[in-house]
């Protein structure tokens, strides 16, 4: 009986601490801060998705003498032109100060945008981003900065190609 007693007993406490091993690691994940203003935490900065574009656009930026740029806020790539009145540049800045481009090609020496590369998900259908992707399209456009909008690595050097060295007849277009 005793046995019994001794191998329930041990039963019951490698439950317990098997059940109470997970609070702990979660407790601890959860409080990699102790002050309350700044309850943060680092997350990934690329998805898996963007990361895999990121490795496809690697070789092809060290080939060419380029660097990459990841997430940049289209406000940090363009600017409102001078001349407009408080109103007219905060009405314009608005239109881009919250929105972001997944990755840009620099040069490597000046950091000068050459090229933009949106990658688009099943996200890039819905009405909002239709009109948001119409809406940057237009805006490089008009300050002569390609974009590419690609969901296939496949494609992808073939598309930088294309924009960056476009033939003869498609620059006479």
């Amino acid at each position: 009986m005793t046995k019994i007693y001794i191998y329930s007993t041990a039963v019951i406490c490698l439950i317990f601490f098997l059940k109470l091993i997970p609070l702990i690691k979660t407790k601890k994940a959860q409080s990699t801060t102790t002050d309350e203003n700044y309850p943060y935490t680092l997350r990934r900065f690329l998805s898996q998705h963007e990361y895999k574009f990121y490795e496809a656009l690697k070789p092809l930026a060290d080939n060419y003498g380029y660097t990459i740029m990841s997430k940049v806020r289209i406000a940090d790539i363009v600017e409102v032109q001078k001349g407009f009145n408080r109103s007219q540049y905060y009405s314009y800045f608005a239109k881009i100060q919250s929105k972001h481009v997944d990755f840009l090609l620099c040069d490597k020496q000046s950091v000068t945008p050459l090229l933009v590369v949106e990658i688009d998900d099943k996200s890039h259908n819905r009405a909002g981003r239709v009109k948001r992707d119409h809406f940057v399209d237009n805006l490089f456009k008009t300050v002569n900065l390609p974009i590419i909008h690609t969901n296939n690595i496949q494609t992808l050097e073939n598309q930088v190609n294309e924009k960056m060295f476009p033939k003869k007849e498609e620059k006479e277009k």
